[in-house]
């Protein structure tokens, strides 16, 4: 257990959301101009301040975190949850390490962060809470710092998100980034320390916020430091706050709780260049191997409590009796319609992440067909004991390419590509990859007929689902 960073910094700006590509900010300018950098990142919703910090610093969602703002002013967060804040998984690794929390906001270090894990706290104004901030740099160092910024949200509130008045806030709080980079820089501590700049949220320009609108959820993230790639972070899937709470545990050399639903976005730090994410279940599959067509990530399910797509593409239905827990849908009890999803005649790949409870036997992982038909239109992605099939009909024939999973029963990672350009389909389990000759099938033939469906067959007649655990998946067009 090393860390990869000396030290870490989270510096959240309270109400910015985006709107730093507006303003006049010549720090951050040249804090990040090397950096990782995207206007892309996506809040919790709803935009409310304690939902938004709580995903930040607990790598879960509001639905999972349970935090609001009445809570969170009031009430001490359980210091035995399963969803436990980056502070105390860094302080049960690395039980000396020096920890600290300056915020504007009081109720972040009294009912997000939780008690009795020796944090370092402070609180003022923004501009007086700089000055203690700058005053511990000069004295101490430490491994791990959070930073929460009020006074833009204030006058968010106060003059409207975006104008003038919010706007100049926003070049005062860069003003207080430049003194904290300068105090680093002064004690040699700032080459070796892994910064992070963000918001939790946005608002509109009535001067308000809690809703789902772009200007509210759509968010900055900026990172800098040795080994962090200069360009955009995870262009093709934009990062979610909670993912943040990930990058700080990566910056000190800690696993991903198991729990959390975070992971590491693409494109940040040069050792994952390939862009893999770093949570517990990815990290146990091998990368499958690339049927050498462009994809697009189209769809992404994570699953903290709530069915949401977060590239906002799709308008999931849960049907039956969804249960949630730790951050997985248990697809045996409820199954997923995405009514308006058309696959058409594209190229696709299709990647989940499942947790199996055993072995499974008349299983649909995913499929826009009725169950009765092999024939009929569409497509299907089944599993039937130790055997995975992908079954293609065009109406009046099926065609059926199989393979027989190697391995123990436990984390899987799934992978069913379809490349109509090379007529080559595969399917890989874990590391292994069966490939397939397509040329049969015609390629103006649809895949599109029912609903696609998640976790049973399509239509009235769903059959029996899957006994698994989803944990994530993905859709590539």
């Amino acid at each position: 257990m090393n860390k990869r960073y000396s030290r870490v910094i989270l510096l959240g700006v309270d109400g910015a959301g985006i709107f730093f590509a507006q303003a006049d900010t010549p720090n951050m300018d040249k804090l990040f101009e090397n950096g990782a950098v995207t206007y892309k990142a996506l809040t919790s919703l709803p935009t409310i301040s304690a939902e938004c910090w709580g995903s930040m610093l607990h790598g879960v969602g509001p639905e999972v975190h349970k935090l609001t703002n009445s809570i969170v002013g009031s009430t001490r967060y359980d210091t035995n949850s399963p969803y436990p804040s980056f502070f105390r998984v860094i302080r049960e690794n690395y039980p000396d390490a020096k920890l600290v929390s300056f915020c504007n906001w009081d109720p972040i270090n009294y009912g997000i962060i939780e008690e009795n894990l020796g944090v370092h706290q402070g609180t003022a104004g923004d501009e007086h809470l700089t000055d203690k901030i700058v005053s511990y740099i000069n004295e101490n160092d430490f491994d791990t710092m959070f930073i929460q910024y009020d006074d833009v949200d204030g006058a968010g509130h106060n003059f409207g998100y975006g104008f003038k008045e919010h706007l100049e806030r926003i070049t005062i709080t860069d003003s207080y980034i430049g003194r904290i980079v300068e105090a680093l820089k002064a004690r040699d501590m700032f080459d070796d320390t892994l910064f992070i700049v963000t918001a939790d949220h946005g608002g509109t320009p009535t001067g308000g916020h809690g809703g789902s609108t772009d200007a509210e959820k759509i968010i900055y993230m900026g990172i800098a430091g040795k080994g962090v790639m200069k360009g955009e972070i995870s262009p093709e899937c934009p990062p979610n706050v909670k993912d943040l709470a990930a990058i700080v545990l990566y910056g000190m050399g800690l696993d991903i709780p198991e729990t959390w639903t975070a992971k590491i976005p693409s494109n940040i730090f040069s050792e994952l260049c390939d862009g893999t994410s770093a949570n517990a279940v990815e990290a146990d599959a091998e990368p499958v191997a690339d049927s050498g067509e462009e994809f697009t990530l189209r769809t992404q399910f994570t699953f903290d409590g709530a069915v949401k797509d977060v590239t906002g593409g799709t308008d999931p239905l849960v049907i039956g009796n969804a249960n949630y827990e730790g951050g997985t849908f248990d697809l045996s009890t409820a199954h997923i319609i995405m009514d308006k999803y058309k696959i058409g005649v594209d190229n696709f790949k299709i990647v989940a992440h499942l947790m199996v409870g055993g072995q499974v036997v008349d299983g649909v992982l995913i499929t826009n067909k009725r169950r009765d038909s092999d024939e009929a239109y569409g497509f299907a992605i089944k599993k039937d004991a130790d055997v995975w099939t992908l079954n293609i009909g065009d109406g009046t024939k099926a065609y059926n390419y199989s393979y027989k999973q190697g391995g123990a029963i436990g984390p899987l990672r799934v992978v069913v590509t379809i490349n109509r350009k090379t007529a080559k389909a595969s399917i890989s389990v874990y590391e292994q990859v069966r490939e397939f000759d397509i040329s049969e099938i015609d390629k103006n033939c649809t895949l599109d007929a029912l609903a696609l469906t998640i976790g049973a067959y399509a239509g009235s007649d769903p059959g029996l689902h899957i006994s698994a655990k989803i944990r994530k998946l993905e859709i590539y067009r």
